[in-house]
C-alpha cells in the first residue's frame, strides 16, 4: 500500500489536476480541502467528463456566433 499519496486541492483548476494525475502516472487521486481534510476521490473519467462538456459549450458558442451561411 501506497504511504505518500498525492493529493489534489479542491482549488485545484482542471489543468492542475490533470497535470498531477499526468506527473504522478494515476487514474484518480483524493481531493483535499485547505486542511488536508478529504473531501473526494478525482478519476481521469471525472476529468474527461468535465473537458468535455467545456468542449461542447465552446462549440455551441462559436456556432452561434458563425455566419448563417457557414453553419
Amino acid at each position: 500500500m501506497t504511504r505518500d499519496v498525492e493529493t489534489i486541492l479542491e482549488s485545484a483548476t482542471v489543468f492542475q489536476a490533470a497535470q498531477t494525475l499526468s506527473e504522478e502516472g494515476v487514474r484518480r487521486a483524493p481531493v483535499v480541502d485547505a486542511d488536508g481534510e478529504l473531501v473526494g476521490l478525482l478519476s481521469l473519467d471525472d476529468l474527461l467528463f468535465v473537458i468535455q462538456e467545456e468542449y461542447d459549450a465552446a462549440e455551441d458558442v462559436i456556432e452561434a456566433q458563425s455566419p448563417a451561411s457557414e453553419r
